[in-house]
């Protein structure tokens, strides 16, 4: 996928490319149940192919500002809690850490710097995901005494 933010389709860092299984036979694949970022489930043999298609599946990611990160802050809850209900837990370094090597990994060594503004808010934003994700988690941890 290439995603559009800001009105500006992205061309590097967490938003080009965004690679997304749309096309598998209903018969040997199903989407996961997954409450956020299903993803396709293969019951195929691993020596089978997955192939790519050429072109790019266009994804306006953001209708707003205001209502991407509404949409955001219920994500990063739905992802604390799957976390909390597997029994993952956070502290200190998942807070920071994640973050960070998010940023790193996606604004420098995927280029996403490239994107200016647009590519900045962007990968902004999901560090801001990571560090609300286990913060949450660290609450959901406090709240029920694991």
């Amino acid at each position: 996928r290439r995603n559009r933010f800001l009105g500006r389709w992205l061309r590097h860092g967490e938003g080009y490319p965004d690679w997304s299984a749309r096309l598998f036979d209903r018969r040997r694949a199903r989407w996961s149940d997954d409450e956020v970022h299903e993803k396709v489930l293969c019951t195929v043999s691993p020596d089978t192919p997955l192939e790519t298609l050429s072109g790019d599946l266009l994804h306006d990611s953001a209708e707003d500002l205001g209502r991407y990160l509404e949409k955001q802050n219920r994500y990063t809850t739905l992802a604390a809690q799957e976390l909390h209900r597997r029994g993952s837990r956070a502290g200190f370094s998942q807070l920071t850490l994640a973050p960070l090597v998010r940023f790193l990994k996606f604004y420098f060594l995927r280029l996403g710097c490239l994107d200016g503004l647009p590519g900045l808010v962007h990968i902004s934003i999901g560090c801001m995901n990571s560090f609300m994700k286990y913060a949450k988690l660290i609450e959901l941890q406090k709240v029920h005494g694991r």
